[in-house]
């Protein structure tokens, strides 16, 4: 079918490209089966059946080689190992790892000798990885500069030791990072790189402490009502993102009047330091409250209530008469009343509005907002009325009651807050990284490195990928000449 033989066709060009004529020339030769004349297939299908074989693949892979074109030449030297001529093909790929791999090693110990130690060992080590590739037998091809990389290992340990007693957490790490790298089993380094991973996991989140919410004078325990929702919605939505405070350090610091210093705003510098965060959130339940109201009103109806029995208008007129059969003399008669009930409307207004604020650790408001909720219900009840044949059901009320009234606005104000600082304080590596972008087309890369190493520990945290943190952190280092 034509459906058939273009997607045989566009298999054959994809693995072309990727030079796998093997597979090329399988695609080609079916879509030649199916429709011989479609397209340039016949073409395509010889050039592919020419290229599949091993004598093809030494060739090229020799002639990238001398080009300088190393990962084509090992590219197809694998493929010119799958036709079984292993041997010439198996000691050309592994000169395409010998090559490079001493090259690299040359080029670190020209970064070394420019005092550029992490520079130096990230080369170190893809020379070491590629080696991994070279049959042990003949790793002897490769010169590696041993006494260059025990030198550099030295280094690396003092450095990083320097940069940590300097305060330089993020520096101090990537030193001794790079040690471990280039030799697991070096005296104490996982000791002491360990001490430096947790001051930048510490560091590297920011932290938040939360003030209890001041409550209305007629309902002081609304502010601890939205401080209680506002802490579940910061454990289980930005828990990976922001280091929350708990809630009984800060009680544990505060009394009661100083709580109430700290909700109208004052001395929060001191306090952040004191509490050792990054920011401060505080705010006011201004309303927390339902308002009802009840209407009574009384219906009227005219009903049947019953029979009575009754002299038959028809036979009194008989009786005046006394011509043909008579009527019945009694007949039964409906009774039909005015009834009064009363029918009872309520309705009820809940409504609960939050003003809060973000303090930074200068004393800076760096945010502010009010979220709010109205929840309105109403519904009827109605007295039950039975007389005679005459019967209405009582109803009553389904409204729902202050509490749950409260809660559902509640909860609607609380997601606002949270959405609020959702936009502050989620995906902090985006903004680190954003910022490491930015110093470094300042060239203040130290500062860079910073902001991408926080963004790498956050990375880990959260379970995300960490290529781009690492790809900065590569980039900053080649380009900062560490």
């Amino acid at each position: 079918t034509a459906k058939a033989v273009e997607e045989a066709y566009l298999d054959g060009v994809k693995a072309g490209e990727a030079e796998d004529w093997e597979g090329a020339r399988g695609a080609f030769e079916e879509a030649l089966y199916i429709k011989p004349d479609y397209k340039d297939v016949a073409d395509k299908a010889a050039e592919a059946k020419g290229r599949d074989t091993a004598e093809y693949y030494i060739k090229e892979a020799a002639d990238a080689d001398k080009a300088g074109n190393l990962d084509r030449a090992r590219t197809l030297y694998k493929h010119a190992i799958k036709y079984g001529q292993n041997d010439e093909a198996a000691a050309a790929l592994t000169g395409t790892r010998i090559k490079p791999a001493s090259a690299l090693f040359t080029k670190g110990v020209e970064m070394m000798q420019n005092e550029w130690p992490l520079s130096a060992g990230a080369l170190f080590i893809k020379s070491v990885e590629m080696m991994g590739d070279i049959p042990e037998a003949q790793r002897a091809g490769v010169k590696t500069p041993a006494r260059e990389i025990s030198r550099l290992l030295n280094e690396l340990y003092v450095k990083g030791k320097k940069e940590g007693e300097a305060g330089n957490a993020e520096a101090a790490y990537l030193y001794l990072r790079m040690v471990s790298r280039l030799q697991p089993d070096y005296p104490e380094i996982n000791t002491v790189k360990e001490r430096y991973k947790d001051e930048i996991r510490k560091r590297a989140m920011q932290t938040l402490a939360i003030i209890p919410f001041k409550g209305p004078s007629y309902n002081v325990d609304a502010g601890g009502a939205i401080t209680s929702s506002v802490l579940d919605f910061l454990y289980t939505q930005l828990s990976k993102d922001v280091r929350i405070l708990e809630r009984g350090a800060i009680e544990a610091l505060l009394k009661e009047s100083e709580v109430k210093t700290f909700q109208s705003g004052e001395g929060a510098k001191g306090f952040l330091q004191l509490l050792g965060a990054d920011h401060l959130l505080l705010g006011d339940v201004v309303n927390y409250k339902v308002d009802s109201n009840v209407f009574d009103t009384n219906k009227t109806v005219r009903a049947k209530t019953g029979m009575r029995n009754i002299r038959n208008p028809r036979y009194i007129e008989w009786e005046k008469k006394s011509k043909g059969d008579a009527p019945p003399e009694y007949i039964d008669e409906p009774v039909f009343e005015d009834l009064k009930y009363k029918l009872t409307h309520y309705a009820k207004t809940a409504l609960v509005t939050v003003s809060y604020r973000i303090v930074d650790s200068k004393g800076d408001v760096i945010n502010t907002g009010v979220a709010e909720k109205r929840v309105d219900a109403e519904d009827d009840a109605a007295e039950g009325v039975e007389i005679g044949e005459f019967k209405i059901a009582a109803k009553v009320s389904k409204i729902p009651n202050d509490t749950d009234l409260l809660r559902t606005a509640q909860t609607d104000v609380v997601e606002k807050i949270g959405n609020g600082l959702n936009k502050i304080f989620a995906s902090p590596e985006q903004r680190l990284l954003k910022e490491a972008d930015a110093q470094m087309k300042r060239s203040a890369y130290r500062p860079a490195l910073e902001k991408a190493v926080d963004a790498l520990f956050i990375l880990e945290r959260k379970g995300l990928d960490t290529a781009p943190a690492e790809e900065r952190i590569s980039a900053i280092i080649k380009e900062g000449k560490f």
